[in-house]
């Protein structure tokens, strides 16, 4: 939490000494990288209003990349995954996201849409190379 490259506790503390509203503390967002394995490693000392949540993203969607580790709790399309299986991992996201006890206000931004599958020979976005 003391050091100046935690994004979480010690950039809440630093905006609030520097004359920030805690409501505008929350607004600062940051991704969590446990979710859906493990939320709560994901979230540190970041609270989990200040947390977004997704199932996979698009850095895993590159040829040759590693999926991150969700175990039985999400999946990659371009991995292999099931349509059905990933859209059920999309709904549990809105519905009942793992490590959520507040569904209402417990990680207020989560993201969809980052499974993809290349068409031809193309290679590139979504988020930049």
């Amino acid at each position: 939490v003391d050091s100046g490259y935690n994004y979480g506790g010690y950039l809440a503390d630093a905006l609030l000494d520097a004359g920030w509203s805690q409501e505008d503390v929350d607004k600062v967002k940051l991704w969590n990288s446990g979710y859906p394995k493990e939320p709560d490693q994901g979230t540190c000392s970041i609270t989990k209003v200040r947390s977004v949540i997704e199932n996979d993203d698009a850095d895993q969607q590159t040829s040759g990349s590693s999926s991150r580790d969700m175990g039985d709790q999400g999946c990659v399309l371009v991995e292999g995954c099931e349509i059905n299986d990933h859209r059920n991992f999309e709904i549990k996201l809105f519905e009942d996201p793992n490590g959520a006890d507040d569904n209402e206000n417990d990680f207020p931004i989560r993201l969809i849409l980052s499974s993809y599958y290349w068409q031809g020979d193309s290679s590139g976005v979504p988020d930049a190379y």
